[in-house]
């Protein structure tokens, strides 16, 4: 019997499609355990479905074409840069979180307004990426998986309805 690599070793690297491919399926996981009342795994999928769409918009934006490998070292690269950069508040685009939600929308929204004509619509949009990325970031962390703890429904519609306008929007903020 053959034996099948190692699942790590059959991870093709990221693009663009496949961020967004991603995002759609863990969003129909993240519907399938609400609608099981699991609402702890739904929300975790929720917020890892915000993160692929609002990073693929990012390297859209940033001019990836949609099969272009994104390896490791170019997310580290783009992610350190990020990390460099400052709001005028003085607050750096993004933290040193792993999973920076709230990051990604800053650059993206950063990267987007480098051009200086920025559509006032676009502009709008881009801000309510960052206001969505920071109310789903109020629930959502990456160590939910370590946690037991309740998650309520009310709590659970707000970030899934927050993720639904990441998923209606992400193409549209990359455009321009």
């Amino acid at each position: 019997m053959r034996e099948m690599p190692p699942l790590a070793e059959r991870l093709s690297p990221d693009t663009v499609t496949r961020l967004e491919r991603a995002g759609h399926y863990r969003f129909i996981s993240a519907d399938i355990l609400r609608d099981q009342r699991q609402r702890l795994a739904a929300l975790y999928f929720y917020g890892y479905s915000a993160e692929m769409w609002l990073s693929a918009a990012y390297y859209r934006s940033a001019g990836f074409k949609p099969y272009e490998h994104i390896d490791r070292d170019t997310r580290h690269r783009r992610m350190v840069q990020a990390r460099q950069l400052r709001l005028e508040s003085g607050v750096f685009l993004m933290n040193s979180d792993p999973h920076p939600l709230v990051g990604w929308a800053r650059f993206l929204e950063w990267q987007r307004s480098l051009s200086g004509a920025l559509a006032v619509p676009d502009a709008q949009r881009l801000r309510e990426a960052v206001n969505k990325a920071i109310e789903i970031y109020k629930y959502w962390r990456p160590e939910l998986r370590y946690k037991v703890i309740d998650i309520t429904d009310g709590q659970l519609a707000s970030v899934r309805r927050d993720v639904a306008w990441l998923k209606d929007n992400h193409e549209k903020l990359s455009e321009g």
